[in-house]
């Protein structure tokens, strides 16, 4: 079955890769708002996925939001974290850089979020969605009606909606958008989930 397919992982991680291996031992430097240097910013985009479609020009990480979305992620995943004044690849990140393999497992279990009940929830569900409906896109709707009948309803029962979908699935986007090689199949900036992100999920 197609869950059973090899993933490179290597290539799949390739931006993850590329960020931890340019943070080296020494970290990056980052700016004084604590945003990555242009240069760095620029080089790292030329590797994220998700940045493959972003059609303005920057010089800087805050003016390209996939690009400081990715990062963000990286650090709530528990792969970099901020240090006097630079961005460090943590044990797992450096140890994932000479094995990809362990960045993978690592990714795997940070797919979903620890956050509220509700959050989790949703999430989790999202994903699998996303995963399993045969072209790696999310159905806002079809979510919020799975949701709805499994008994979540906002406090005044009212129906869980489409709105309530989307800004979990635009911060899961920021990490599984990014494994793996965009399909050049898709439509344009039409968010549908690569085959090594389906098979990490």
């Amino acid at each position: 079955t197609f869950f059973e397919d090899p993933v490179d992982k290597a290539d799949a991680l390739r931006a993850h890769l590329w960020l931890i291996d340019r943070a080296g031992a020494d970290g990056l430097p980052l700016t004084a708002a604590g945003y990555l240097k242009p240069a760095d910013a620029i080089a790292f985009a030329e590797v994220v996925p998700t940045m493959q479609e972003w059609p303005f020009a920057f010089t800087r990480e805050s003016d390209a939001r996939p690009l400081l979305w990715f990062r963000q992620h990286l650090v709530s995943a528990g792969l970099f974290r901020k240090y006097r004044g630079t961005l460090q690849a943590t044990k797992v990140a450096r140890a994932g850089l000479a094995d990809p393999a362990v960045l993978w497992a690592a990714l795997a279990a940070r797919v979903i979020p620890a956050r509220h009940r509700f959050d989790e929830a949703a999430s989790v569900v999202i994903a699998v969605h996303a995963a399993t409906n045969g072209d790696g896109a999310m159905d806002a709707d079809a979510v919020a009606c799975t949701l709805s009948a499994a008994g979540w309803t906002h406090d005044d029962r009212g129906a869980v909606s489409e709105r309530d979908v989307y800004p979990l699935w635009n911060d899961l986007w920021a990490g599984l958008g990014n494994v793996g090689a965009l399909a050049g199949s898709r439509i344009p900036f039409e968010r549908s989930l690569s085959p090594a992100a389906i098979s990490l999920v």
